[in-house]
Formats: structure tokens, sequence, C-alpha cells
């Protein structure tokens, strides 16, 4: 149908005549912030999803020092996540409940309870190895 006004079209791309570009990476980089932020010196895995994501998955978001975060949830959980180290940094991760992070089946770190801003987070912090695999699970 016919924007003339603005808004997004059903494909979620920006309405806004003429076409916008930062209508449409505007939206997508808001959607992300929702599922992965690096900004503050940490990974924090699904910061805000909202309650009607409960269920999905996402692959390829990319993350400060230079990993790579897939990740699937469930009932407004993570489920599990695999990082790729792709510069061999260390890496801090921080999530809304407790996870174990593995690395070929053998689990190199364990988050601990935190508080931040009167919220409880999990938190772990583990060296990484360039071009290693890390899965992050319940």
């Amino acid at each position: 149908s016919e924007h003339k006004g603005g808004g997004l079209f059903r494909n979620m791309l920006c309405a806004h005549p003429p076409f916008q570009i930062d209508g449409n990476f505007g939206y997508t980089a808001g959607v992300t912030e929702i599922l992965l932020q690096s900004h503050a010196g940490y990974i924090q895995l699904l910061p805000a999803l909202p309650d009607v994501w409960a269920e999905g998955s996402i692959s390829g978001l990319k993350a400060r020092g230079n990993f790579e975060v897939d990740m699937n949830w469930k009932e407004g959980k993570l489920v599990k996540a695999d990082i790729r180290s792709l510069s061999g940094k260390n890496c801090t991760l921080r999530a809304g409940q407790p996870f174990t992070v593995k690395q070929n089946g053998k689990t190199i770190a364990t988050a601990s309870a935190i508080r931040s801003n009167g919220k409880e987070y999990f938190q772990a912090t583990f060296d990484t190895q360039k071009d290693g695999n890390y899965s992050i699970v319940r």
C-alpha cells in the first residue's frame, strides 16, 4: 500500500519519501541492539528482548573485539550461543541467566552473578584463541 507520510512497509523498509537509507539502516541497527550489545566493554546477549519475540535465533552478529555471535532463545531466555573469536582477544560475556562457556566440549568458564544498575546479571571472562569457537549453554 501507499505510505505518503512515512512509516514502514510490510517488509520493514522505511516508507519515508524519498528513499531514506538512514531509516532502513537505523531500524536494522536498533534491532541488533535489542539482541546484542558490546559497547560497554563486554558482550551482552539479549539485553532488551521484547516479550513478543519469545522464541528465535540470529546468526552472524558482530561484536566489538572482533567476535561473531550466533544465538537462539526460547521463552525469552538464551538457550545457546556460539562465539567465534576472529582476533584471539579476551572475551567478557553477560546474560540474564547463568551460563557455561565450553570449547571443544570442555568447560572453560562459568558465569558468576553480578549486580549492575540494580539488576542481577551473570558474567564470565575467558581467554580466546584466534579463530577459536566457543559454545555458551545454560
